[in-house]
């Protein structure tokens, strides 16, 4: 059964990226709209549609960040940083393409973002594997 391609795994990588929304990581309209910019089973086109969303929404963070707006801003960042995961999925291999290292690194700098405190947004926490981008704990009032 195909959701938004005919392609079974272009299939399966759009509703992994999708599935985030319960937890505010991916706006469904978001995610239709980046579908809509891509041919399967094409990963440059992929790779661009899932790019540019994620510039877009990081670049929508920024100016709420800026006015304090933090929680909002949040929100932005995990959005931007799920659509560059998403985006370097189809580049994955070897030799290695130099994007997928750049877009990682866009990945992984937005998950680095403070909430206020006594938010009820996770806060990131490195990981202990390269692979891993964090993991979540709770910010109590007081803490650091």
């Amino acid at each position: 059964m195909s959701l938004i391609f005919k392609d079974s795994l272009f299939d399966v990588q759009w509703l992994r990226a999708a599935s985030h929304t319960s937890s505010g990581g991916a706006e469904i309209g978001e995610c239709f709209a980046a579908a809509r910019q891509i041919r399967e089973p094409d990963a440059e086109k992929w790779f661009t549609a899932w790019s540019r969303l994620a510039d877009s929404v990081r670049a929508d963070a920024k100016p709420s960040h800026a006015k304090g707006r933090r929680v909002s801003a949040l929100s932005s960042y995990l959005r931007a940083s799920n659509y560059f995961r998403a985006a370097y999925t189809f580049l994955i291999g070897a030799p290695v393409d130099p994007r997928v290292v750049d877009i990682y690194r866009r990945h992984r700098a937005r998950s680095r973002v403070r909430p206020p405190s006594g938010s009820p947004f996770p806060t990131p926490v490195p990981c202990c594997t390269a692979m891993c981008s964090v993991r979540w704990t709770t910010v109590r009032p007081g803490q650091p």
